[in-house]
C-alpha cells in the first residue's frame, strides 16, 4: 500500500508541475515573470516528492544500497561522462540515418531561456533532473521491475522518457534514460542516477556559455 501511495503521489506531483508550468509559460505575460514562477514551482514539486519520499517511503529491488558512498560517486561521475557521449553518438546515428539535425531543439530552447532568465538554470540543471529521476527511473523503472523483467521496465521506461523530451530525438533521449536506469540499478542509489543527470545538464550548460 505505501508503494502504491508513494508512487501515485509522485506521478501525481509531476503531472500538477507540468500542467501548472504550462499554464504560466503560456498565459502569463513576461512582465509577470512567468520563468520565475516556472522555476519555484519546479523548486516545490523537487521538495514534494522528497516529502512524498521520507512519508510514504518504499523499497524496490533497486533501493537496497550495496555499494560505498565513494563508489556510488564515481558511478554518478562515470554516468555524466557516459551520458555526454551516448548523446553525441545518439544525435549522430540520428543525423546519419534519420536525417535530423545535429542539435536538440529541446536543449536549445532551454538554452535560449537561461541566456535570459539565469535563475532558469535552477530548473534545468537541478530540479528537472531530480524530477525526473523520481518518476522514469524510480517509480517506473523501479516499480516495473518488480512485475516485468528488468530490461523490459528499463526499456519502458526510456521510451517515455524520450517521448516526454518531445523533440524528436528519441533514440538518443531512449538511450540516455537506459543509462540512467543502470547507474540506479548498479549503484541502488536513486541519488546517483540523479547526479549524474544534474552533472550532465550542468556539462551542457558550461559548453554552451563557456
Amino acid at each position: 500500500m505505501t508503494n502504491s501511495r508513494n508512487s501515485f503521489a509522485i506521478l501525481i506531483t509531476y503531472c500538477l508541475f507540468q500542467i501548472l508550468n504550462t499554464l504560466c509559460l503560456n498565459l502569463l505575460p513576461l512582465k509577470a515573470q512567468p520563468y520565475l514562477w516556472g522555476t519555484l514551482l519546479a523548486l516545490l514539486a523537487c521538495a514534494a516528492m522528497f516529502g512524498i519520499q521520507k512519508k510514504f517511503t518504499f523499497h524496490n529491488p533497486y533501493d537496497q544500497a550495496h555499494i560505498s558512498g565513494p563508489q556510488s560517486l564515481l558511478w554518478s561521475l562515470g554516468g555524466a561522462l557516459a551520458l555526454f557521449l551516448v548523446q553525441i553518438l545518439g544525435l549522430n546515428l540520428e543525423y546519419l540515418l534519420l536525417g535530423q539535425k545535429l542539435t536538440s531543439a529541446n536543449t536549445s530552447l532551454l538554452l535560449t531561456i537561461i541566456g535570459k532568465y539565469p535563475y532558469f538554470t535552477l530548473t534545468v540543471v537541478l530540479a528537472l533532473p531530480i524530477l525526473e529521476e523520481f518518476v522514469f527511473r524510480k517509480v517506473i523503472f523501479g516499480n516495473l521491475s518488480q512485475h516485468i523483467s528488468p530490461l523490459g521496465a528499463a526499456l519502458l521506461s526510456s521510451l517515455l522518457f524520450a517521448l516526454a523530451h518531445g523533440d524528436g530525438h528519441y533514440l538518443t533521449y531512449a538511450g540516455m534514460g537506459l543509462l540512467l536506469c543502470g547507474v540506479y540499478a548498479k549503484t541502488h542509489r536513486l541519488t546517483s542516477s540523479m547526479l549524474s543527470h544534474i552533472l550532465m545538464n550542468a556539462a551542457i550548460l558550461i559548453m554552451a556559455y563557456y
